[in-house]
């Protein structure tokens, strides 16, 4: 579930954004996936400026130590505008051949096989 509201006081709950309106994939040097960042507009008017609705907007973080879902950061509030983070594994990248490194180890004359291993060369989960 995306976030979408907040409590700004005791008692009072605003929606700080309904509609996604973007997505943005971030890249590293190598151009492999790392993160992504979701925009969430037309929030309710905001309280210090009726001219303008409450925007959120969410970086999805890549972090393989944090199982499952994780938990969002608020970690920058504006007057209409709310900045979190959120690091969980399911933001990182379903490895490809992009991700992967290939070992071939040497041929076996006896059985005519060759042991070869695939190992993750950035952050990326392998699906079950």
């Amino acid at each position: 579930m995306a976030i979408t509201e907040a409590l700004l006081t005791a008692k009072i709950i605003r929606k700080l954004g309904g509609i996604m309106t973007s997505i943005d994939v971030m890249y590293d040097s190598k151009k492999l996936a790392t993160s992504y960042v979701s925009v969430y507009e037309e929030g309710d008017i905001c309280d210090f400026d009726p001219s303008y609705n409450y925007t959120t907007i969410v970086k999805h973080v890549c972090d393989l130590d944090v199982k499952g879902v994780g938990e969002p950061v608020i970690e920058k509030v504006s007057k209409c505008q709310f900045q979190i983070t959120w690091y969980s594994e399911l933001a990182c990248p379903v490895c490809s051949y992009l991700y992967i490194d290939t070992h071939k180890g040497k041929c076996s004359q006896n059985s005519n096989t060759r042991r070869t291993t695939y190992t993750p060369n950035a952050k990326c989960i392998i699906p079950d």
